[in-house]
C-alpha cells in the first residue's frame, strides 16, 4: 500500500520534486512528519494540504488510493 503525493509552487524547489510514492500511513499527523524528516526544508515552509481536493485542517485518517497535495500559501484575485 502506498500514497501519491504531490507537491506544488516553492514547495518543489524545496522537495525537488513535483510527486513521490510513499509507503502508506494511517493519517495525516504521521504522513506530515515521515515528509519533514525526508525533506527538512518542509519544517519551516508553510503549506496547506489537501486530501482528494480538499483542504484538510486537522488529523485525518488515510485511505489506500487517497491523493495528497501541499500547496503553498496563495491568493486569491
Amino acid at each position: 500500500m502506498s500514497l501519491k503525493i504531490l507537491f506544488f509552487g516553492q514547495l518543489t524547489d524545496i522537495t525537488k520534486k513535483n510527486e513521490i510514492i510513499t509507503p502508506f500511513f494511517e493519517d495525516t499527523n504521521t504522513l506530515i512528519n515521515f515528509l519533514e524528516k525526508e525533506y527538512k526544508g518542509l519544517k519551516n515552509a508553510e503549506y496547506t494540504l489537501a486530501v482528494n481536493k480538499n483542504i484538510v485542517k486537522e488529523n485525518k485518517v488515510l485511505h489506500q488510493n487517497d491523493e495528497i497535495a501541499l500547496l503553498p500559501p496563495f491568493s486569491g484575485g
